[in-house]
């Protein structure tokens, strides 16, 4: 079986790493998925969230998907992160690249060499502090990107899984990075040299073969930032912001266009729509931006990639996906470059995540609230029969009950990733006017509530933008008394959880219509 690695570079690889996450969680990706993140700016604020969200997949999945019947969607990815999850480039804080190049010592050791930095960079970027990315600027990146620790994780662990290859393309490796930024546009070149990772000598297998296959996807120009709040000595300050955006594409497309890299498979994903993401910032904690649609197309282009079938080589051909018009529906999102799978496949990235949004609103409203009702209070038939059993005549079985503390912990930790999934989801649109028009979150949430099922009934069934059959909350509450598959080897958390799951995705295939469709689809396995 291939191993699969996926590698974000910047914060664009951080923000298509939560949109990964969540497909992995809904049941849309590949059984096993190892990860790690480049960014010298450890403090930027959509990494910090994309590790907050990594930790709590990999607390729900260890209690739920590892007794669970095979083929349960819930988590069904396994995701291995190396410690530290963070490649950060520099050992010690402060680092600016003149101490990175040891420039003052050069002018005495080396002055040609001292003159022809001096020519390559501008006394602002030599200056500049790298603790907080490189600012739009790659040129600086691709220099201290280049020589990475092999000998300290994330790499160790990578080039030993490398080394344990046998066979050509044994191991995917997809990476994904802004065109436009400093970290991503320096990181996706300098590893797509044939030197880094493809026919790195650890990889190659002989001059023209790798154990390596190798895939990246470019993110092009597809938001803009309120830059207001960008006064006093932060606007003086080395960044880049999004009216640099097209002149930096161009001269990037450019050297694509020119350099030699080893990607067997280059995926580029951008969007004209120029959608605001949130405030200005040029790094550390304030960076973190709204969860955007294309990150959700990056996302599916390493689906693509990562599913494909095991020694299937590169086409050699181009692929290119738009939408009609404005408006970002189902039928526009980008899902594979094989064209007998496009219909499975959006069936299937349909029919997952409406189940997801199903499961995560209605455990969050009723679940996981539920627990806090002593058992014998209880007056579900469901609720009965699973987790409050007879015991005799006048006893119960209380250990079957998943409000026993290390149960609760299981369930918190599915509620804590619910809670961002349903907001990364409801994020994804702008309203009824706006262009995307597949989650409508104002029947999701209430600000950052979810909307009251009691006082909502029919939120459940009507937070798609389409039509469906309104079926309200009432019925969902009926499924969970239907027959259920689920392992008896499951624990009490993991049986409430998945029955709170199967209820929804029945409810999601009666009420939306996303029901199975006949053919190979490549993703985990359907139930």
């Amino acid at each position: 079986m291939a191993m699969n690695y996926y590698i974000g570079i910047g914060g664009t690889g951080a923000r298509v790493a939560e949109s990964l996450l969540h497909l992995c969680a809904a049941g849309y990706g590949p059984n096993r998925l190892k990860l790690f993140i480049i960014d010298p700016d450890e403090g930027n604020g959509n990494l910090s969230r994309t590790k907050e969200l990594i930790a709590r997949y990999q607390t729900a999945r260890r209690h739920l998907q590892d007794q669970a019947a095979p083929g349960f969607p819930l988590f069904a990815t396994e995701i291995s992160t190396p410690d530290p999850l963070v490649w950060s480039i520099f050992e010690h804080g402060n680092t600016r690249l003149a101490d990175y190049i040891n420039y003052a010592n050069l002018k005495s050791a080396d002055r040609p060499l001292h003159d022809l930095a001096g020519l390559l960079f501008t006394q602002a970027e030599l200056r500049e502090q790298l603790d907080e990315g490189f600012r739009g600027h790659p040129s600086i990146g691709a220099v201290v990107m280049a020589e990475p620790d092999e000998d300290a994780d994330p790499w160790r662990s990578f080039w030993t899984d490398v080394e344990k290859a046998q066979k050509p393309g044994d191991v995917r490796v997809f990476l994904a990075g802004s065109i436009f930024g400093g970290t991503g546009a320096a990181g996706v070149p300098t590893f797509g040299a044939p030197e880094m990772i493809k026919f790195h000598p650890r990889a190659k297998i002989d001059d023209a073969t790798s154990k390596v296959q190798l895939g990246a996807c470019l993110v092009l120009p597809y938001f803009t930032f309120d830059t207001a709040g960008a006064t006093g000595p932060e606007a003086q300050r080395l960044f880049v912001t999004a009216a640099d955006f097209p002149i930096a594409t161009k001269a990037a497309l450019q050297f694509y266009n020119e350099k030699d890299l080893a990607y067997d498979q280059l995926y580029l994903v951008g969007d004209s729509l120029a959608q605001s993401v949130g405030d200005f910032s040029p790094g550390s904690a304030k960076q973190e931006n709204r969860p955007h649609y294309v990150e959700l197309a990056a996302a599916l282009a390493a689906e693509d990639f990562l599913l494909q079938p095991e020694g299937e080589n590169p086409s050699g051909r181009y692929y290119i996906a738009g939408r009609r018009g404005k408006e970002v529906g189902w039928q526009s999102l980008p899902l594979t470059h094989d064209a007998e799978q496009v219909t499975a496949r959006r069936d299937l990235l349909k029919r997952r995540l409406v189940a997801m949004a199903t499961f995560a609103y209605a455990f969050l409203e009723f679940g996981y609230p539920l627990l806090d009702t002593p058992p014998g209070d209880v007056d579900y038939a469901w609720h009965e029969d699973h987790f409050y059993p007879k015991k005799g005549v006048f006893r119960r079985d209380e250990s079957r009950d998943p409000r026993q503390p290390e149960q609760k912990a299981v369930l918190t930790a599915v509620k804590e990733y619910s809670e961002r999934f349903l907001a990364w989801a409801a994020a994804l649109d702008e309203g009824a006017d706006g262009p995307v028009a597949l989650l409508n979150r104002s029947r999701l949430l209430n600000g950052g509530d979810t909307v009251d099922h009691e006082q909502e009934l029919a939120a459940i069934g009507t937070f798609l933008r389409e039509s469906s059959k309104e079926l309200d909350f009432n019925h969902f509450k009926n499924l969970l008394d239907q027959p259920t598959t689920l392992s008896d080897r499951l624990s009490p958390a993991g049986k409430y959880a998945g029955l709170f799951y199967e209820a929804a995705r029945r409810f999601a295939e009666e009420n939306y219509a996303v029901t199975p469709t006949p053919g190979r689809a490549g993703a985990t396995a359907d139930r």
